[in-house]
């Protein structure tokens, strides 16, 4: 297979597949908890999945096939890869009607549509869309996912940040207070709390899959990998957090609530007329090739 993704396509590749703005509501909610939840979250699942990713990988660097069936299927038996490989498909089985829904919607909000019947087709041409962007092949795929990744993840939460700037330069009163943050383990006897901040991290494994088209793919993998990690704990803790200082904590939607921070940030700024571009800016991050491949 032809060596075509560098170690900074692999890296924004591997983000997408865990990074989303859409799971920031759900971690801004844990309020002066969420550093504690963050903390074992990335501690005892995201690192330890990146760190055996990485490794499995590696061993299997000179194979044709690598990912999580070809892990599974060496390491116990056929039928477990293919349960495993089974277990991704119906998950995205799950997340891709799901996605083009809140995509189609996030759309038709922006130019005041409403009937159901054009959030339906817009569903069906947004994925003949990605079919033929994938068509292409994988490396423009990538390069789609990697433009995806910028306008609709670092540049929202970079949007988010100029908010917390200006909130603290106007003297606006922030909504948590640092003294406020609790590292209280009693917090943890919700278990189902924990199970948020996981499934946020969800899907750091899917790029191992590119391994036979990197050049060095133990290095290259590796460093993307660890790039990634990092990169994905800053962004979502410090981006939950932001929203958590701006919006009070009873007040935070599950499904709207990064779209009303926005809409008080720019209002705020004197800027409303800029809420659609964050809008269609929010779709961009919802093109998660590596899921779709």
């Amino acid at each position: 297979m032809k060596n075509n993704l560098s170690l900074l396509m692999l890296t924004g590749l591997i983000i997408i597949s865990v990074d989303s703005v859409r799971n920031l509501p759900s971690l801004a909610v844990f309020g002066e908890y969420l550093p504690l939840f963050f903390i074992i979250g990335v501690v005892f699942f995201l690192v330890p999945v990146a760190f055996i990713s990485a490794e499995l990988s590696a061993n299997f660097a000179d194979q044709h096939q690598n990912g999580i069936f070809q892990w599974c299927s060496k390491g116990l038996s056929e039928n477990a890869g293919m349960f495993a490989i089974w277990a991704q498909w119906s998950s995205n089985v799950i997340w891709f009607p799901a996605s083009l829904l809140f995509m189609s919607s996030t759309i038709c909000s922006v130019f005041g549509f409403g009937s159901p019947l054009v959030i339906a087709s817009i569903m069906v041409t947004l994925y003949l869309l990605i079919m033929v962007v994938n068509h292409f092949g994988v490396k423009e795929s990538a390069v789609v996912s990697f433009i995806c990744m910028i306008l609709g993840v670092v540049i929202p939460v970079l949007v988010l940040f100029i908010f917390l700037g200006f909130w603290l330069v106007k003297g606006y009163p922030l909504e948590l207070k640092i003294s406020q943050i609790s590292f209280n383990l009693s917090a943890l006897k919700d278990i189902s709390a924990l199970t948020v901040v996981i499934i946020s991290f969800l899907g750091i494994e899917l790029c191992s899959v590119y391994v036979p088209m990197l050049k060095d793919p133990q290095k290259t993998f590796t460093r993307a990998i660890f790039l990634a990690v990092i990169f994905i704990v800053l962004m979502m803790f410090l981006g939950a957090l932001t929203i958590a200082f701006l919006i009070p904590v009873g007040s935070i939607s599950l499904y709207n609530g990064l779209f009303e921070t926005f809409k008080i940030g720019f209002e705020r700024l004197g800027l409303p007329a800029a809420m659609p571009l964050i809008s269609i800016g929010k779709t961009y991050a919802m093109f998660r090739f590596p899921d779709i491949l």
